[in-house]
């Protein structure tokens, strides 16, 4: 494979969209209980606003006020534990867009997702090209 110790393997940056990343609030309990094997004493390591300190890779982040599926609450309480370490990032909160947005596209809804897709594309649809900017300038 690589030939490198994993010690010495970094991540430089992160891109997350609409991301699933504490198991303490805004978490679908089937979600969580499943993930976490009714085991409670999983709960904080596999809540990672709780595992960034200031080594944490710099970070681009994404979601929307109204992804019924991922509560926003969770990307807020993750760009604050971010804050408090002292992290590199960049969030942007949209006011709507469904889960599941993606690339924001007409290409990738089809046709069923039209009306979703006119809602947000004026909003979300520019995170891809945000997330390039952060890439080249700051990762």
């Amino acid at each position: 494979m690589l030939n490198v110790p994993l010690s010495e393997i970094k991540i430089n940056g992160v891109l997350l969209g609409y991301p699933v990343i504490t198991m303490t609030i805004g978490t679908i309990a089937g979600t969580r209980d499943q993930l976490l094997n009714n085991n409670p004493e999983l709960k904080d390591y596999y809540s990672i606003e709780k595992q960034v300190g200031e080594e944490y890779p710099k970070t681009f982040i994404w979601t929307t006020d109204t992804d019924n599926c991922v509560d926003p609450i969770q990307t807020l309480m993750f760009a604050n534990a971010l804050k408090k370490a002292h992290v590199n990032f960049e969030l942007h909160y949209y006011p709507i867009g469904p889960h599941g947005a993606s690339l924001a596209n007409e290409g990738l809804y089809g046709l069923s997702w039209k009306e979703e897709w006119a809602k947000c594309s004026s909003y979300e649809n520019n995170w891809i090209d945000m997330a390039i900017n952060f890439i080249k300038k700051i990762i």
